[in-house]
């Protein structure tokens, strides 16, 4: 697309402005959330280095406080890509890893990315029942998918995308009404379903001897806490052993991604293991190889213990889903980031085999905390 300095109106590049003939303004991407105006005495954002505590503009309100917002909101992400916006959100994904990489002291920048999911890929909810058919509510998700990516790109994008979902579900139009209650066979039943569609047949069987998730109450808390008593966090001693870094390069991240079981659930953030591999599989597999090193990179630089400690509770906890046995008994499940598992896989499947003959036949539970 070009557009023209005098109607300013965008038009194909093989098509002139019929109306004018004014000078060609292009608009290229330049890999870090920002277009470059040319042939306009435009203002542009300012950049300067975040090693020197200035934080980027266009990210700027992009903070802690914002994340645990978002982060509480528990706000469903499409379990996959629709094939014809595969391509274009490798490209920005990519820039995504990109600009942390470029600007690893930066906390926004870290915090766009693990916020990177919910904003483009937020779950389409239907506006009247003609949207709630199978084909239109694909198209309409594909839709809202290629838009999002649109404004993403756009300078202060992450913050707009961000705020728009906060508003819309606390708007009060989108708050539940009633409580209606469904029986717990009509809730299995409804996601066997759902499972089979996206083949998961498995998933699909085992849900149907599901007890479901146990009432949100007092009594639920109290035994999650006594399955998992609060405590002080680990201390670390300031002075650590000075010990090389392990590192990893693309082709065993590619395995570690395909070792994965099918329908692996998603972390608060929102991101699969499922829309990694869909954006390096379909038309953009021929640029796969480019996504791959900057994801390479940015496990490396938290195997590094690069990224800001601040982000810790965010990238390695997990919430508890209580789920109910068959003898009413509760049974906790934590579902992490997909980062945070990443980064852990390669980490276990890089020492397993010393540690499998220094530990032998004992189990032990394991802490690691990587060094910041």
């Amino acid at each position: 697309m070009w557009l023209c300095s005098t109607c300013m109106k965008l038009h194909a590049w093989s098509r002139p402005c019929s109306s004018h003939n004014g000078d060609m303004i292009l608009a290229p991407f330049n890999g870090y959330n920002a277009y470059f105006l040319i042939h306009m005495n435009l203002p542009t954002v300012p950049v300067e280095n975040p090693d020197n505590n200035v934080v980027v503009e266009y990210v700027s309100c992009l903070n802690l406080q914002l994340l645990n917002s978002v982060f509480q909101k528990q706000i469903p992400t499409a379990k996959t890509i629709p094939p014809k916006c595969r391509l274009q959100f490798l490209r920005v994904l990519k820039s995504t890893l990109d600009k942390v990489i470029s600007y690893t002291g930066d906390t926004s920048t870290w915090i766009q990315l693990i916020l990177f999911p919910i904003c483009i890929l937020r779950v389409y909810s239907p506006k009247c029942s003609f949207e709630e058919k199978s084909s239109i509510r694909n198209k309409l998700q594909a839709a809202s998918i290629n838009q999002a990516i649109m404004r993403w790109r756009e300078p202060n994008g992450c913050s707009f995308l961000v705020h728009k979902i906060l508003e819309e579900l606390n708007h009060p139009r989108n708050k539940k009404k009633g409580n209606k209650k469904i029986s717990q066979n009509a809730i299995n039943l409804r996601i066997c379903l759902k499972n089979i569609r996206i083949g998961l047949f498995t998933a699909a069987i085992k849900v149907l001897s599901s007890n479901g998730i146990a009432p949100n109450d007092e009594a639920t808390l109290n035994e999650l806490l006594s399955k998992h008593p609060q405590a002080h966090p680990p201390h670390i001693p300031p002075h650590q052993a000075h010990l090389d870094n392990i590192s990893t390069n693309s082709e065993v991240i590619l395995n570690r991604l395909k070792s994965f079981p099918k329908g692996t659930a998603c972390g608060r953030d929102g991101l699969r293991v499922q829309h990694l591999l869909d954006a390096l599989s379909g038309p953009a597999a021929a640029i796969t190889d480019e996504l791959l090193s900057s994801i390479t990179r940015i496990i490396n630089l938290w195997l590094s213990g690069r990224c800001p400690p601040q982000l810790g509770e965010f990238v390695a906890s997990a919430p508890l889903t209580p789920l109910l046995k068959p003898d009413g008994n509760i049974r906790p499940i934590a579902v992490g980031t997909i980062w945070r598992r990443i980064v852990s896989k390669f980490a276990a499947h890089t020492v397993c085999k010393e540690m499998s003959s220094f530990l032998g036949d004992y189990q032990f539970g394991v802490f690691y905390a990587a060094a910041s």
